[in-house]
């Protein structure tokens, strides 16, 4: 019996060393033996040492020693450690109104990834509210408008905190806001989760807004669907009624407003007549400075210039052409047209920025000493509010361009044309 003799030693050693005993257990345990009439219970004591323990304990001893440790342990456990204890874990589903924001929400944004609006709408509370903004507009139902989002490529996302699941924000976009060039806006959604942990949508409080871009961009997609579209009543917040058909034909008109061949054509035709463009582009970027694209499209027609663009594939909303010029400064200085790259980018239906490098002459040598001698020439250009070596591309500076091109001409003997 040395064997099981060592274990119940040990073990019980172990047992006494875990253990936390509270202050009051003791006089517990005692108080709830009297209660039982137990006028005494047997005292074991341990001998903690090096020597090694008796060869045989009675069997009796033992098991009685077992009892009177494990009853000490259970009543320290139903003692203060109740206080403490963890509940037992459960396999019950948690009730959905205990489930956490971002759970609600992520099931929400798999709903819509269906593409099937029955789905989404048994995600949604009875309590939303789903009347878009802007007199005139009503929506009859959010399955009206839910219809309407999934036809116009909408997609939802929610965003929430990596600590805080409870604090998400539900965000908006659509098929048509990448068509026309903003593939990366997204509108925020009012909503609220209600008692049974639906989301309840509050698009009322969403702010009056232009629906993609600026409200200049939101006007040329109206009116292209208008064009498309005369069957549909139109007004300056979108199509009448929001639903199914209405969505497809915003998704439509929006990929042919900003085709970017309709675009090219659109600005050749403009530059073919000598005419600024409706929109003209808002940045222009040339080899000597930024001037303002309508400044800049004004001087060259002024110099009854030839502008042809041949444009290859558009790539992420630039497309890269070869622009070909000719205008009296060219005859001025005695050079073929001037062939250079200009690369067109374009959004929201317009071309938003005109870079190219421009030259009038086509030795790349003549071309910048052109334009050195004429920004250092005195007085050419003092008058029209030049400053160092940037230039001044402008209806009223043409004249002076003119000028500089002859005596330049004449100056290095050039021949003219």
């Amino acid at each position: 019996m040395t064997r099981l003799d060592d274990r119940i030693a040990r073990d019980l050693r172990q047992i006494a060393e875990r253990s936390t005993v509270s202050p009051t257990a003791w006089s517990r345990i005692r108080s709830r033996v009297a209660d039982t009439e137990v006028k005494s219970a047997p005292v074991i004591e341990f001998e903690v040492s090096d020597r090694r323990p008796p060869r045989r304990w009675p069997l009796a001893t033992a098991a009685a020693a077992l009892v009177v440790t494990g009853g000490v342990i259970l009543a320290l456990g139903r003692g203060d450690g109740d206080r403490n204890a963890e509940p037992a874990p459960t396999t019950e589903t948690a009730p959905a109104d205990v489930r956490s924001t971002a759970e609600i929400l992520a099931n929400l944004v798999g709903a819509v990834e269906t593409g099937d609006p029955d789905t989404v709408i048994d995600m949604l509370s009875p309590e939303s509210d789903c009347d878009v903004p802007g007199p005139g507009s009503p929506v009859e139902s959010c399955g009206q408008q839910v219809a309407y989002m999934l036809a116009i490529g909408g997609r939802l996302e929610a965003r929430c905190g990596e600590r805080d699941l409870d604090s998400c924000s539900l965000w908006h976009t659509t098929a048509a806001h990448a068509a026309m060039g903003y593939a990366d806006e997204w509108l925020p959604l009012p909503f609220v989760i209600d008692g049974d942990g639906l989301v309840a949508l509050r698009l009322r409080e969403i702010p009056v807004r232009a629906y993609v871009g600026s409200d200049a961009d939101t006007g040329r997609l109206w009116a292209q669907l208008r064009e498309m579209r005369p069957d549909l009543r139109v007004t300056n917040f979108g199509p009448e009624p929001n639903d199914a058909e209405s969505g497809a034909a915003v998704l439509a008109a929006a990929q042919q407003l900003n085709d970017p061949a309709r675009i090219v054509a659109e600005f050749e035709a403009d530059l073919d007549q000598r005419r600024l463009p409706s929109d003209p582009p808002r940045t222009c970027r040339v080899s000597l400075g930024t001037p303002r694209c309508r400044d800049l499209l004004e001087f060259l027609f002024a110099l009854d210039a030839d502008v042809d663009l041949a444009c290859d594939t558009a790539r992420d909303g630039t497309v890269p052409c070869t622009l070909t010029l000719t205008s009296e400064l060219h005859e001025a200085l005695g050079s073929e047209p001037t062939v250079m790259s200009a690369d067109v980018s374009y959004r929201g239906g317009v071309i938003i920025a005109l870079e190219l490098d421009l030259r009038f002459s086509a030795d790349p040598d003549a071309n910048e000493a052109f334009f050195e001698y004429a920004m250092t020439a005195d007085g050419l250009f003092r008058e029209l509010g030049a400053s160092g070596l940037v230039p001044v591309f402008t209806e009223e500076s043409a004249p002076a361009w003119l000028d500089a091109a002859t005596l330049f001409a004449a100056d290095r003997n050039l021949p003219t044309t």
